[in-house]
């Protein structure tokens, strides 16, 4: 495990100063105490006034995201009716993101009645890929979908792809290199910085622009690198008062359960840090009742890709904040590009991006697998499908 801090603000600030102002009063001597103490008065005001702005336009942005509605941003109906009959490809995985998105592209390809073939494959053993995706061109589909891995993983197949005319549709990987064959990658682009944003401004606003977070990092997921990433941008540019430790683990260590360990570790050891902060939900739904038995109190919690647990914790007090994943969202609008490619129209690769909403304790939303969930957004799909 590799733990890295960085300070951000005037605890950083003050090593280097108090050194330089204790020099200065030696050699100004007594008769410059006047001016010293009004020089240091102005500069408190001045950081109490830039720390109060911060907080101000956090809380601002982290009241947006709660009282956000979600809704679709495509709002183009298809030229023609869905057409029928086709065959399409889930590469999934074992964790519980996947999970969800292949219910979402289950429910959509019932819709429209189209064949879904699943493909089971393991994230944790990046090599079995691969052989799914060569496995998938067997099935001559109109398309082939996966989540999580980076495209360095897939990459060498896209060649197969380009020449069986079978587009990709990626979601959750962080970014790629778009192309005639991969068409879509859902969950990038603007939505991949602003996870981490809207964490990120929970927390500046919640600790009042001084709180210590510690930052889990599952880097080998290039989405989760990006919004881990983001987290660590948006405090360090808009709270000069906080500071952010990170915590690097990897998929392994989430799936054998030694994540939730590791950050009782690293809470141990700095007693200071009260936030935790994960780019996936469904990592740590049990890290309440480790902190319990570590006897480690008044952590705040905050994740996306929440889960029915991070949920149902948030409304018991026991996390903070969380945000949804969409994934089922996600599914839908994979099988959204497909028909839109299929149709020769235009086609947003993010296809307007996921519906998002920061869930607290207020919110009072009943737990559920994947948020927001998709039935109020099945009717809009299907009237830009055309489908009855």
């Amino acid at each position: 495990m590799k733990r890295k801090s960085r300070m951000t603000g005037p605890a950083q600030l003050l090593m280097f100063v108090i050194p330089l102002v204790s020099s200065a009063l030696v050699l100004a001597g007594c008769s410059s105490s006047g001016s010293a103490s009004s020089a240091a008065s102005t500069s408190t005001a001045a950081a109490g006034a830039s720390g109060s702005g911060q907080v101000a336009a956090a809380t601002t942005i982290t009241q947006k995201w709660i009282n956000a509605a979600p809704t679709l941003s495509i709002t183009t109906p298809l030229k023609s009716p869905a057409p029928t009959g086709k065959t399409f490809v889930w590469l999934n995985c074992e964790i519980p993101a996947c999970t969800e998105i292949g219910q979402g592209l289950k429910e959509a390809t019932a819709q429209i009645g189209w064949n879904l073939k699943v493909i089971q494959y393991n994230q944790a053993n990046i090599s079995a890929l691969v052989p799914a995706m060569q496995q998938a061109l067997t099935y001559h589909p109109v398309g082939v979908a996966l989540s999580g891995l980076p495209q360095a993983v897939w990459q060498s197949e896209e060649a197969a792809y380009a020449k069986a005319g079978v587009p990709l549709i990626v979601g959750f990987v962080g970014p790629v290199n778009l192309s005639s064959t991969v068409i879509g990658n859902i969950g990038d682009g603007p939505n991949l910085v602003e996870y981490g944003t809207m964490m990120g401004n929970w927390f500046i606003s919640d600790s009042g622009g001084t709180g210590k977070a510690l930052n889990v990092h599952i880097d080998s997921l290039e989405i989760l690198k990006g919004i881990s990433d983001s987290f660590d941008s948006t405090v360090k540019s808009g709270c000069s008062g906080c500071s952010v430790t990170d915590l690097s683990s990897t998929l392994q260590d989430v799936e054998s359960g030694a994540l939730n360990g590791q950050i009782v570790a690293a809470l141990q050891r700095d007693p200071s840090i009260k936030y935790v902060i994960s780019p996936q939900g469904g990592f740590i739904a049990g890290l309440p009742a480790a902190l319990a038995s570590a006897g480690l109190k008044n952590i705040k919690i905050s994740s996306t890709g929440s889960s029915s647990a991070n949920i149902a914790n948030v409304n018991a007090g026991t996390e903070s904040s969380t945000i949804g994943g969409a994934f089922q969202v996600g599914g839908f609008q994979m099988i959204d590009i497909a028909l839109r490619h299929l149709e020769g129209m235009t086609v947003d690769p993010y296809d307007g991006g996921l519906p998002k909403k920061l869930i607290v304790k207020s919110s009072n939303i009943a737990p559920v697998n994947d948020s927001p969930p998709i039935g109020p957004f099945i009717p809009q799909f299907k009237a830009l499908w055309k489908v009855s």
